[in-house]
């Protein structure tokens, strides 16, 4: 008869918590105290345990809620790194929008910001006419990538051809993007996606 999560053994609670900490299953089965030697067939064995998955997922979940953190967060503080329109971050002049008034989504994917203050004159006549601000984004691709990983677009194989990353599908859920972010994405899938060979026949 399969052991109810709250009969786990010592042991396997102490994967679940090594697994929450490391997810490589592996790994936490060596630090549960399983032989190093059978780690990687202990580890596997022990996710394929549904009493273990269902801790793992709870603890997840437990831990999720204490931090305020869902995956619709996750997921919309990603969207706007990968799918910030730098227009917005600009008046009509072209001049930068002071920092207080940038928008949320815009002001999310900054990573750094660098002032510089701008002088004229020299000694007493020394006076401050300006600032520049240097501002720095997180990387657009990699949240992109980050996407495509979520949505299974990608997925790792061995290297046959020299490229491990691979194309397999084309299901992103664009319930979760704007107008704008899906021709953007449309866009994107357009440049990255393989064009037909046309057929010698």
């Amino acid at each position: 008869m399969t052991k109810p999560i709250s009969k786990l053994t010592p042991r396997q609670l102490r994967f679940v918590d090594a697994y929450l900490a490391v997810p490589n299953a592996a790994a936490a089965a060596a630090r549960a105290g399983y032989s190093r030697d059978t780690a990687p067939q202990q580890g596997s064995r022990l996710l394929s345990n549904v009493n273990i998955q269902n801790a793992i997922a709870k603890r997840h979940a437990a831990l999720a809620a204490k931090q305020s953190i869902r995956i619709e967060d996750t997921l919309r503080e990603n969207a706007r790194i990968a799918f910030r329109d730098l227009r917005r971050l600009f008046q009509e002049d072209g001049t930068m929008l002071p920092v207080p008034a940038w928008p949320d989504d815009i002001a999310a994917a900054v990573a750094s910001i660098e002032t510089r203050e701008l002088y004229e004159g020299e000694g007493e006549n020394r006076k401050l006419v300006g600032f520049t601000h240097k501002v720095k984004f997180e990387d657009k691709g990699a949240a992109l990538e980050r996407f495509f990983r979520y949505q299974r677009l990608y997925v790792d194989a061995p290297p046959a051809d020299g490229d491990t990353t691979h194309i397999v599908q084309n299901n992103f859920r664009v319930d979760l993007l704007d107008a704008d972010e899906r021709q953007q994405l449309r866009d994107l899938l357009r440049r990255a996606l393989p064009k037909p060979q046309d057929s010698d026949s």
